[in-house]
């Protein structure tokens, strides 16, 4: 039965117990939710280096020439 058709609340947990007890009743694996989040942080980290990159190429050849509308 899905945990959002359950009429009895459940309680609170927190700390280690509760991961376990998260992992096991909604099927969700801890070691799979922390390997996703450190491939978004590295990701995360590789867009900021590009797009560092791509400034210091843009500084380095200088402004472009702007076109007047004439």
């Amino acid at each position: 039965m899905p945990a959002a058709s359950r009429s009895h609340s459940r309680p609170f947990h927190t700390g280690r117990r509760a991961g376990r007890l998260l992992e096991q009743e909604s099927g969700v694996d801890v070691d799979t939710v922390e390997q996703s989040r450190r491939t978004f942080e590295a990701a995360a980290l590789l867009a900021a280096r590009l797009q560092d990159g791509m400034r210091e190429r843009a500084v380095a050849r200088g402004p472009r020439p702007q076109v007047r509308p004439g």
